[in-house]
């Protein structure tokens, strides 16, 4: 029996006729369930015992349809062919306390035998929800306001997936005439309707919101399905990210009793990019609302911590409102929104032939333009400028400022490396922060106010990803060129303070305000200091035109001559190379002692830097490396000159004479020595022979079995064999380390 309900019934009416109509739909929910087991249980049974699969096929396409006459029930049978089909079918279904309904997709094939159906519970609406559904629906029958429901039920679990990734609290669900809100249910994947409202008469709240549902429907109907937008357009509504409170929209109008107009929002700004460049402290007309919203302004980032972006990222998003103003929020897929502002659209169309706006639901590239935290509401503003668009726009700066033109402006930020500037024609650029503190040193003007300072600058190429015009200073290279001469000389002892410290160098600003380098293999093996350390150093080095000033510290003891690792430049390595040769001898000083590769940095007399292994120091391998100190000078051979490197190595021992070039060390042969093991190898022992200073191999194949040494372990050898050809030494076991009680190997 279809319950008749009167027009613009009360509440308390509503309320009343909702409560039987729960119990109602409830009842009839399990029967209906039943009916449809019985139903695929004898369609089972006629193809399990060989029915014609056709006949089977229009015996279940006139039973389904027969069962979705129903007037609770709902659904929708699909022929693929005369053997084939699926069905979907929503009836209601039963619950504890709310009426629940069930969504069901099915399949038959006579061919293959299979009969299925799966059985999922999207919704379930509580009896507040459809007192508001009957009380505001313009309906005369259950009937009607059964199909308001089924309308909504294909949106429910793509959206409740979203909510899920989100932690949304409450979300719109549309149906037919309006839209449900939907909220979690605990510990159940079931959206609960916990109210419903008419299309028309909408709050601001809400009706933001649903226009840009309605034209995603009219544009992009299945669009309305995808989880991942439906979590984008959740997160740029942040106060769905709170609880709905069912009965009077308080927050809503609260918020629109304070009548504010446009010119006050920092998602509809007019000039949004004047307004962006302020800080907001500074920004009267702002600040004057403290926290304006008692709900939360769609389009901002309510978070303490600033978003995982950077300035001129690109990054692609996804349309998720379209606003009335003009501007367009897109969802950036990482928990974070943003806007583009109505300027950067009219400018598109400016710009590109046929230029096409960038509809709600499309995929868009974008690039992060500014970040801003805006104080009074206690969120973050994210402006973003579509990719097309910013290369359009920078395509048309390239060709109005060309490359060698000059532009005026005054320096803006302080960067890492760089100054920005912000030019007197609105755009802006980078230069090098040492362009700027070499043309104060030029022009003596170190003391000024950097950002007081207007100054003429050359255009001297683009940044097209960031945006960005890179500058120089005019003749610059000229200006520093006799300033740097005149006030650095090589040799001369100068006080600094570290700005910059590396793994291998530090920077140094001087107390005449030049800027040095001192490389870790010119501080006479001293750490590097650190920044704000002060420190005394020697100019070894000066190119004017690559604006390079190299230091060296200054040698804890006085020492007659300095050589000193320069930078290695094209014209050092020609000279080296035309002047020199593997195997030449030359002069060179200790600088540095490196210890993970057991050896020296060491420097020739012309500046050449090279490596120089322990294992060149000496021929002899008890001859150590402790005698030598940082600064001492001897001579070494060029073992290798590496053009592709620019490196050279060197050995000292190869430059000395070895113990087996004298003949009369053959006189040694048979004698008796007591000799340190240095090293252990698979074949055998190295063993230090102090008397020749050489050292000699104590073969395994002299040693009886099961006898061991360890390394600097003093045994007594004999000298079996010398070979002044090859330099070697053949060493025997004496008697007594043979007896010795020694553990096997």
């Amino acid at each position: 029996m279809t319950t008749i309900i009167p027009p613009n019934i009360s509440d308390y009416t509503a309320r009343n006729i909702s409560l039987k109509q729960l119990r109602l739909w409830s009842e009839s929910g399990d029967g209906h369930k039943q009916e449809l087991i019985k139903l695929l249980k004898e369609i089972r049974g006629k193809l399990a015992r060989g029915a014609s699969p056709s006949k089977v096929i229009t015996f279940a396409t006139k039973s389904l349809e027969a069962f979705y006459s129903k007037k609770e029930v709902r659904g929708e049978v699909q022929l693929l062919n005369n053997r084939h089909i699926v069905f979907k079918l929503m009836f209601p279904g039963v619950n504890d306390q709310d009426l629940q309904f069930c969504l069901v997709y099915g399949e038959i094939n006579g061919r293959t035998k299979a009969c299925k159906f799966d059985e999922t519970t999207p919704i379930k609406i509580s009896a507040h929800a459809l007192q508001r559904l009957l009380a505001r629906l313009d309906v005369s029958s259950d009937s009607k306001a059964l199909d308001e429901l089924y309308s909504c039920i294909k949106l429910a679990i793509p959206w409740h997936q979203a909510a899920s990734e989100t932690d949304a609290q409450c979300w719109p669900l549309m149906s037919e005439h309006g839209f449900f809100v939907g909220a979690p249910s605990p510990d159940s994947l079931v959206t609960t309707l916990i109210t419903w409202m008419k299309a028309d008469g909408l709050s601001k709240k809400w009706l933001e919101p649903l226009e840009n549902l309605w034209r995603l429907k009219s544009k992009k109907p299945r669009t309305l399905e995808d989880p991942v937008f439906a979590q984008e357009f959740l997160i740029s509504f942040p106060w769905m990210l709170k609880e709905h409170v069912p009965g009077l929209d308080l927050p809503s109008l609260a918020w629109e009793s304070k009548d504010l107009d446009r010119k006050n929002d920092p998602i509809s700004h007019e000039n949004t990019d004047d307004l962006m460049e302020q800080d907001v402290e500074d920004n009267q007309e702002i600040t004057t609302y403290k926290k304006r919203s008692v709900s939360y302004l769609s389009g901002l980032n309510y978070s303490n911590t600033p978003p995982p972006l950077k300035i001129y990222d690109q990054i692609k998003g996804l349309v998720v409102q379209k606003r009335a103003d003009g501007n367009i929020i897109v969802g950036l897929k990482n928990g974070w929104v943003g806007k583009i502002p109505k300027i950067s659209i009219e400018k598109g169309s400016l710009l590109i032939e046929n230029y096409i706006e960038p509809e709600i639901g499309d995929e868009i590239a974008v690039s992060i333009q500014k970040i801003k935290r805006w104080i009074d509401e206690d969120a973050f503003l994210i402006s973003l400028d579509p990719v097309d668009i910013s290369d359009a726009h920078w395509a048309e700066i390239e060709k109005l400022i060309p490359i060698n033109s000059q532009v005026f402006g005054k320096i803006s930020v302080d960067l890492k490396n760089k100054f920005g500037v912000q030019l007197s024609d609105g755009h802006r650029g980078l230069i090098d922060k040492t362009d700027v503190i070499t043309y104060l040193q030029a022009t003596n003007n170190t003391d000024i106010n950097l950002f007081n300072l207007e100054l003429e600058f050359n255009v001297i190429g683009f940044n097209a990803p960031k945006k960005n015009l890179l500058l120089s200073i005019p003749n610059l290279t000229e200006l520093h060129k006799t300033s740097i001469i005149e006030k650095i000389q090589i040799g001369k002892t100068y006080h600094g303070t570290c700005i910059r410290f590396c793994n291998n160098f530090s920077q140094i600003q001087l107390d005449n305000g030049y800027t040095g380098v001192l490389h870790r293999n010119n501080s006479w093996g001293l750490p590097l200091p650190n920044v704000g350390d002060s420190v005394e150093v020697n100019s070894i080095y000066l190119d004017p035109t690559e604006n390079e000033i190299w230091l060296s510290r200054i040698h804890e003891k006085l020492i007659s001559e300095y050589f000193n690792c320069l930078p290695v430049t094209d014209t050092l390595w020609n000279s080296f190379v035309n002047n020199h040769s593997e195997g030449d001898i030359v002069e060179v000083q200790v600088k540095d002692w490196i210890e993970g590769s057991q050896g020296f940095i060491v420097a020739t007399r012309c500046g050449m830097r090279g490596l120089m292994s322990k294992k060149e120091f000496t021929w002899y391998e008890l001859g150590t490396t402790q005698d030598i100190t940082l600064g001492d000078i001897f001579t070494v051979k060029i073992t290798k000159i590496n053009n592709l490197k620019r490196k050279v190595a060197f050995s000292k021992k190869m430059a000395e004479p070895h113990a087996l070039d004298d003949p009369k060390v053959l006189s040694h042969k048979g004698e008796v020595f007591s000799g340190q093991i240095t090293s252990i190898v698979d074949y055998g022992y190295f063993i230090a022979i102090p008397q020749l200073k050489a050292d000699g191999l104590l073969h395994k194949s002299k040693i009886p079995e099961g006898v061991s040494f360890s390394k600097n372990e003093l045994i007594k050898v004999s000298i079996a064999d010398i070979d002044l050809q090859k330099k070697r030494i053949s060493l025997s076991l004496v008697q007594e380390n043979q007896d010795r009680n020694i553990s096997k190997i």
